[in-house]
C-alpha cells in the first residue's frame, strides 16, 4: 500500500506512531544505557529510537491543520521516554509560525518576547552537531572564543526556562481570554470555569489552574473554536496520567501544572525540569487560537522556503540538532 501524502495523515496514524514508538524506544533506550528519569532529565539522546519518531514518517509542516493543533496531546506521550525530537521540531515550527505570522491579534500579545526568548533557551547551543574532525576543532574554537558569560547562559539555560516558561503561559492564557479578564487577572465579566463563577470587577484571580480551567471552559465561546476546549481537556486528560499528577478531591490536571509553578517561582525546588510539558502546552493553545488562513499561509511559506532557510534568516524549522 501506497505511503499516504502527509496532508492526508489522520490522527489514528500518529497515534499508532506514537504507540510503536514506546513499545520500541522504551527497551532500546533501557539496554542503551541507564539514565533515571528524574521530571525531564533526559532529553534528546539518540539510542535507535529514530525511525520510530514522528519526523521519520511525516514532514510536520505538512500535516493537516487539525492534527497540528493536537500534536501535544500525543508528544506528551512520549515524555515516557524523553523529551524527544519530535517536540524540539513541533517547538521550530511553532516559533517560526508565530515569529512571522501576519495575524495583528498575536502582535499585541505583551509577552510575545518573552515567547522568543523560551524558544531560544530550547534551542541555544554552542556545538555543531557533525563527528568531522575539521566541525570538532569549530567547537573547540567557538568555546574558546565565546565571553564566559555567554557561555554560561547557555550551559543553564533550563534555569532560563523553569522561570520564563510560567509567566509565557500565564500571559497566554490571559490573553486568549482578554473579553473575560484583563493581564492583572481582574474579571471583565461574569464567567465560570465549570466549578467557581466569576463576576465583572471581582476579586483578581491569581491561580493558573483557575485560569486554564477557565481557558477550558470559555474559549470556544470566545473564539467560535469548539475543538479548541476538547483540544485542552484531551491535553490536560494526559498531563493526569503523568506521575506529576497528585490526585487530590475537586483538582484535575491544570491543578497538577499550577502546582509546579508554585514550587519553582516561589524557591521550594530548585531542581524541577517541566518546561517541555509547558512549551507543548503553549503551542497547543497558539495554534488552536490563531486562524486557519494565518496558519495555512505561514505553512505555505515554510513549504516553499530554499534549503538552509533556517540557518540563513533566522528561522528555527528545522532546527539543527
Amino acid at each position: 500500500m501506497a505511503k499516504p501524502k502527509d496532508s492526508q495523515v489522520t490522527e489514528k496514524q500518529i497515534e499508532k506512531t506514537v504507540e510503536d514508538y514506546l513499545l520500541n524506544a522504551l527497551p532500546l533506550k533501557q539496554k542503551a544505557f541507564r539514565i533515571p528519569q528524574s521530571e525531564e532529565n533526559v532529553k534528546r539522546c539518540l539510542f535507535g529510537q529514530e525511525n520510530f519518531l514522528i519526523i521519520s514518517k511525516y514532514k510536520l509542516h505538512l500535516l493537516p491543520l487539525n492534527l497540528l493543533r493536537r500534536l501535544p496531546i500525543y508528544l506528551l506521550r512520549q515524555f515516557a521516554v524523553q523529551v524527544e525530537f519530535d517536540s524540539y521540531w513541533y517547538w521550530a515550527l511553532t516559533h517560526d509560525v508565530v515569529k512571522h505570522c501576519s495575524s495583528t491579534s498575536i502582535r499585541t500579545w505583551q509577552l510575545i518576547n518573552s515567547f522568543e526568548t523560551m524558544m531560544a533557551a530550547h534551542f541555544a547551543t554552542l556545538h555543531v552537531s557533525s563527528p568531522m574532525v575539521s566541525v570538532q576543532r569549530l567547537n573547540r574554537g567557538i568555546m574558546e572564543l565565546v565571553s564566559e558569560p555567554v557561555k554560561e547562559l547557555v550551559l543553564n539555560t533550563d534555569n532560563i526556562l523553569m522561570y520564563v516558561c510560567y509567566p509565557v503561559l500565564e500571559s497566554l492564557s490571559k490573553f486568549v481570554l482578554s473579553p473575560l479578564i484583563d493581564c492583572d487577572g481582574k474579571p471583565l465579566a461574569n464567567f465560570s470555569d465549570g466549578n467557581k463563577n466569576f463576576k465583572k470587577g471581582g476579586r483578581k484571580i491569581s491561580s493558573l489552574a483557575l485560569i486554564l480551567r477557565s481557558l477550558e471552559k470559555n474559549c470556544t465561546k470566545i473564539l467560535s473554536k469548539p475543538d479548541f476546549a476538547i483540544n485542552l481537556r484531551d491535553f490536560k486528560l494526559e498531563v493526569e496520567k503523568m506521575p506529576l499528577f497528585k490526585p487530590k478531591k475537586n483538582q484535575d490536571g491544570w491543578n497538577a501544572v499550577y502546582d509546579l509553578r508554585n514550587a519553582s517561582l516561589h524557591g521550594v525546588k530548585g531542581w524541577q525540569l517541566r518546561s517541555g510539558l509547558l512549551t507543548n502546552l503553549i503551542c497547543l493553545i497558539l495554534w488552536n487560537f490563531l486562524d486557519d488562513q494565518t496558519l495555512t499561509t505561514e505553512l505555505e511559506s515554510i513549504k516553499r522556503r530554499p534549503p538552509f532557510y533556517s540557518q540563513t534568516f533566522g528561522g528555527y524549522y528545522p532546527p539543527e540538532m
